[in-house]
């Protein structure tokens, strides 16, 4: 069986291209493997309905949160491949989680299909007030003065906050010093009471905090500025060489999942994207909206995510759970 990507292919166990082409005949699920509110769900709940309006049947999210978004996706990856239950993914689940999880109940790049990329999501390193260091170059500095000392929160081991941390230490030569809390909303709590010194917080979370200069912004993770903060310059432009390291978000199915409804949903779902009203809510959520990407790139794209994503956790010492 010939697969593109992660898990891109048509066999024989697929719909029949009468099946296909009908598709969707029935409502769909869209499995959000997180809890309510979060920026994967915003975003499902955003698309959702404008592929019922295009397609002509009903797009349902449905919230299965739990284990760092595997279970969501390992019901997915368990699913038919008849394009009725979908996964909004995003890194946790697919590219971190076979670093993560030991006995990982199904294979992201053999069990799951890539149809599109729908945004990034970067990060903002950002840090209280109080402290002395109003660019990265002043806080590369402070930490090397400090080692250890510099304590920056996430939302648990092996979350985006926490590996985005320990890439810059690794890139930088910092000590730096990790406190896992028990969700985003606790770390950044602690933040703004100056319990801890930083974050690289996810850009929606900290936008409102940054217009009401309750925090600081040093610099954003992508390689190209968000347009919800353009005057927050990125790590590779202040002097972190090669800087790249953001979540995603993007439709996946299970596998064998049949070309064309492979090419139907993500033909749908990049227009969708492209829609100004939508695409003004996503920008302003400090969300970017990645080049046009084909199945076969989102499949490269989560393959090298993987890869990249591993070194960092092993640079971490982080041990499967």
């Amino acid at each position: 069986m010939r697969r593109y990507g992660v898990a891109l292919a048509v066999v024989a166990l697929g719909l029949s291209p009468a099946g296909a082409q009908n598709y969707p005949a029935k409502v769909v699920r869209a499995i959000v493997p997180s809890a309510p509110g979060g920026s994967i769900d915003i975003v499902g709940r955003l698309v959702a309905p404008r592929l019922g309006e295009s397609l002509g049947q009903q797009f349902i999210v449905e919230n299965r949160a739990g284990a760092a978004g595997t279970i969501g996706a390992a019901a997915v990856a368990k699913s038919p491949p008849d394009g009725y239950t979908l996964l909004v993914a995003s890194q946790s689940g697919v590219s971190a989680a076979p670093s993560l999880i030991r006995n990982l109940p199904y294979d992201p790049q053999r069990d799951l299909t890539p149809i599109v990329l729908m945004v990034i999501q970067p990060s903002v390193l950002v840090v209280h007030p109080s402290l002395p260091a109003r660019t990265t170059k002043d806080f590369i500095a402070l930490a090397r003065t400090r080692p250890g000392l510099l304590t920056y929160g996430s939302s648990g081991i092996g979350a985006t906050q926490h590996l985005s941390a320990e890439l810059f230490g690794m890139m930088t030569g910092t000590e730096l010093r990790h406190v896992p809390y028990k969700g985003g909303a606790l770390a950044m709590s602690d933040l703004l009471g100056g319990h801890i010194y930083f974050m690289f917080s996810p850009a929606p979370t900290a936008t409102p905090y940054l217009r009401s200069n309750r925090m600081r912004a040093l610099a954003v993770t992508s390689l190209r500025r968000i347009e919800s903060l353009p005057g927050v310059p990125t790590l590779d432009e202040s002097g972190v060489r090669g800087y790249d390291f953001s979540s995603w978000i993007g439709l996946l199915g299970p596998a064998s999942l049949p070309r064309e409804i492979v090419s139907r949903l993500h033909d749908e779902t990049t227009k969708a994207i492209a829609e100004p009203a939508l695409r003004g809510k996503l920008l302003d959520m400090g969300l970017g909206l990645p080049p046009g990407r084909t199945p076969e790139e989102f499949g490269r794209f989560i393959a090298q995510d993987t890869v990249t994503t591993a070194r960092v956790i092993k640079f971490a010492k982080v041990q499967p759970e």
